[in-house]
């Protein structure tokens, strides 16, 4: 099932008095983009839709209107409270290819943390090229084969069928780093213990 989200016109109403009534302003823009179409959107169904589908081609209903196609394309927050400011939204079309920017997430326990390092995130975000419906809401950096020193490239990813990598192949997307000095918290917790022991 695809996520939706319902939207309502809007007129010139201030962002802070709108705010204030739980709702969030924002813009659709049409194909190809143009000055687009005041909306605004219940902070709340935004909120949970980007908890479950931070990037999504979501059905978009403008006021009981039948639901087209778009892609949350920006999204403003407060940096002090995290509230949501405004929305760009997107119209698209599910025949033509569209490229996103997509959440990396770090998936499996490499050999370099079994051994005491560390798998670092470098990446946080690929573009990809792919027709709507096959957009992932992220996309799994597997580190399993990671020894210390390695590096996982954008080119390294397991894309999703239908999904093709549109950034650079060489960026560096993970790197399994060697342990700190001191080593890992475990360690130093097990140390710490057998000196207490033997205190």
């Amino acid at each position: 099932m695809k996520p939706s989200l319902r939207v309502e016109r809007r007129g010139r109403e201030s962002g802070r008095k709108l705010r204030r009534q739980g709702k969030v302003p924002g813009v659709i823009h049409g194909r190809p983009p143009g000055p687009g179409e005041l909306i605004t959107v219940e902070e709340r169904e935004l909120l949970a839709l980007l908890r479950e589908q931070p990037t999504a081609v979501v059905d978009v209903s403008v006021e009981g209107e039948a639901p087209v196609p778009a892609l949350i394309a920006e999204v403003q927050r407060d940096f002090l409270n995290g509230r949501l400011l405004h929305v760009d939204l997107r119209r698209v079309s599910r025949n033509e290819k569209i490229r996103v920017p997509v959440r990396v997430e770090l998936a499996g326990e490499s050999p370099a943390e079994r051994q005491g390092g560390v798998v670092q995130l470098a990446l946080h975000e690929v573009e990809v090229e792919c027709l709507p419906d096959d957009l992932p809401g992220s996309i799994k950096a597997d580190v399993g084969g990671l020894e210390i020193g390695d590096r996982l490239t954008a080119g390294d990813l397991a894309l999703p069928p239908g999904v093709k990598l549109a950034d650079d192949p060489e960026a560096v997307v993970a790197v399994a780093l060697p342990p700190q000095e001191g080593g890992t918290e475990e360690a130093r917790e097990t140390a710490d213990a057998e000196d207490e022991a033997r205190g």
